[in-house]
């Protein structure tokens, strides 16, 4: 079954802090008041969207509950009914700019 995206939105970086900017999709408010952080310090910076901006490469969870790096958004996303997420990072000049691309689907991947 092919996914069907319930969300899509775009994060600037902001020193530790990753802002959603934009978003789109049935599940956007899944992002309202969601606090996502770069710091070290905290699980929250090591989730799919703070690996894209770090690493600058692509992070696909194919089964978020099953994930364990997902774990602190399992309740939320568990509310919205996503079961699957990815991000994609942006690029400019060959190094990843601050503004990755986030998906998160209801159905599976």
């Amino acid at each position: 079954m092919p996914a069907i995206f319930a969300l899509a939105w775009v994060t600037v970086r902001s020193g530790d802090a990753v802002i959603p900017v934009a978003m789109a999709g049935e599940g956007s408010r899944y992002v309202d008041g969601l606090a996502l952080s770069l710091g070290e310090g905290g699980a929250t910076g090591y989730g799919p969207t703070g690996n894209a901006i770090r690493y600058g490469c692509s992070f696909v969870t194919n089964d978020y509950h099953a994930d364990v790096v997902m774990a602190p958004w399992h309740e939320r996303a568990k509310a919205y009914g996503f079961k699957s997420s990815a991000a994609f990072p942006s690029v400019e000049g060959g190094r990843p700019a601050k503004w990755p691309i986030r998906l998160a689907a209801w159905s599976d991947c």
